[in-house]
């Protein structure tokens, strides 16, 4: 919006914002399978990319962020197959534990 608070954020951050993983899931009725059926939540650890281009090539952006020192917040707004409406989650960083709590609670 054209607020002063919008204008602010936008003065101070890059948005990276990556709208959907899983349409061709999605336009067939499959909100966490792609077309040939795998789950794409399951594909972050070890992703292939050419079976999941979208998590490949999302993951390799984050990554090249986090590298250039730009990422102040990750947020992945998602949906549940036995919850309703959308819920958030966000990164748990197991390397530094005095930083747990900072990742849990947003300022």
């Amino acid at each position: 919006g054209s607020s002063k608070t919008a204008d602010d954020l936008r003065d101070r951050f890059i948005f990276k914002i990556v709208p959907m993983l899983n349409p061709d899931g999605v336009i067939v009725g499959n909100t966490r399978c792609n077309l040939s059926g795998r789950d794409l939540n399951r594909q972050y650890k070890v992703v292939i990319k050419e079976l999941f281009p979208p998590v490949y090539h999302t993951k390799m952006m984050i990554k090249k962020l986090l590298e250039d020192g730009m990422v102040a917040l990750y947020c992945d707004f998602h949906a549940h197959s036995r919850k309703f409406n959308i819920f958030m989650y966000g990164c748990e960083n197991r390397r530094h534990s005095e930083r747990y709590l900072k990742e849990q609670v947003f300022p």
